[in-house]
């Protein structure tokens, strides 16, 4: 009778963890990809390759985190060995995990851009971004190099540089975001709402992922078990995920929980989209003007006359004046304007 060591248990855990997450966040990123084809189909050819370019890159570390999974509990099964092996693991984490993570980074660094016009702060979040990139990048060549697991706490000046370069950018952005809010005007209530709900979304995609990073740089340094596999096998998923609340945020749902509209008849719902502050670039659909057309604006006087005679009888006399239609640039009206009927008394 065989025996699973408690060594065995301990590696094997944390890649079970990490794969069931990766598929449990890949869902609802279909999902959230789903709401955005439907909402926004005029934004601009450039938004919609960077949205549908990470949803390409995180369904193949999906296949390639399947591969590993096989090697490690269908082929590897019976064989501890199997747990030690990297496989594919120095690309689905390391490269796609520092890729997509700078693909969102620079999204956000071009929306506080937006925002706040200062080159400089752009600059810092994007040189910040590059070099957590390039420590992803070191950290999958020399992992490429040994492996296996049991070898790759050697590389930890390159994983500090990747893990600690994404957390502080993602601190960087969320400090970055509030300062460059703050200064805007909120006196009144719909701006008020607005900026809270931009700084309540920007401050926990922000933290989550820079905890997510700094959980897994802890683990790394910290333990000779692959404890860090789950947070790593997760960070690419949370950083799309995050990236697609934002543009969703431009949602909102009429009709729904919190929210009333006589627009729409009972127990329906519709999906609308709204202004978001530093999203307004990405649709290349222009707000349409309101225009009010009013085809004939008349102004019409009734002059009716009494007209006394030698008989005794009277008699009316009546005639209307009618003017040009009035156009008043882009508005006109349809309203049939009648001046109070006028009555002038004349006597013969």
């Amino acid at each position: 009778m065989s025996t699973t060591s408690p060594d065995t248990l301990k590696s094997a855990g944390p890649f079970l963890l990490g794969y069931l997450l990766n598929y449990g966040l890949y869902g609802v990123l279909t999902v959230q990809m789903y709401v955005y084809y439907i909402a926004f189909p005029d934004d601009r050819t450039a938004v919609k390759a960077i949205v549908y370019g990470v949803y390409l890159v995180e369904t193949m570390q999906l296949f390639m985190i399947t591969y590993d999974a096989f090697q490690n509990f269908v082929y590897g099964f019976g064989r501890p060995a199997a747990l030690n092996e990297l496989n594919l693991l120095w690309f689905d984490c390391c490269v796609i995990d520092g890729a997509v993570a700078f693909v969102v980074q620079t999204f956000f660094a071009y929306r506080i851009f937006l925002l706040s016009k200062s080159k400089l702060l752009t600059g810092i979040i994007v040189v910040i971004s590059l070099m957590q990139f390039g420590g992803a990048v070191t950290t999958a060549a020399m992992d490429k190099a040994v492996s296996v697991f049991s070898q790759v706490r050697g590389n930890f000046i390159a994983v500090s540089f990747w893990l600690g370069g994404s957390a502080a950018c993602d601190i960087v952005i969320a400090v970055s975001m509030t300062y460059v809010l703050s200064r805007y005007d909120t006196s009144f209530r719909d701006t008020r709402d607005l900026v809270r709900r931009v700084l309540r979304l920007t401050m926990e995609t922000g933290s989550l992922t820079a905890t997510i990073a700094t959980v897994d740089l802890i683990l790394f340094l910290s333990s000779e078990f692959p404890y860090h596999v789950t947070p790593a096998l997760t960070l690419a998923k949370l950083y799309s995920n995050s990236m697609m609340v934002i543009f969703n945020s431009r949602v909102k749902i009429v009709g729904g929980r919190g929210q009333s509209s006589t627009s729409i008849g009972e127990g329906e719902m519709s999906i609308t989209s709204q202004g978001h502050l530093g999203l307004e670039s990405l649709s290349r659909a222009r707000p349409k003007r309101l225009q009010t057309y009013h085809p004939q604006l008349s102004v019409g006087v009734k002059h009716e006359i009494d007209v006394d005679v030698a008989d005794g009888s009277r008699t009316t006399q009546r005639s209307n004046v009618r003017t040009h239609s009035i156009q008043l640039g882009e508005l006109t009206s349809n309203v049939d304007f009648q001046e109070q009927t006028k009555k002038d008394d004349f006597s013969v």
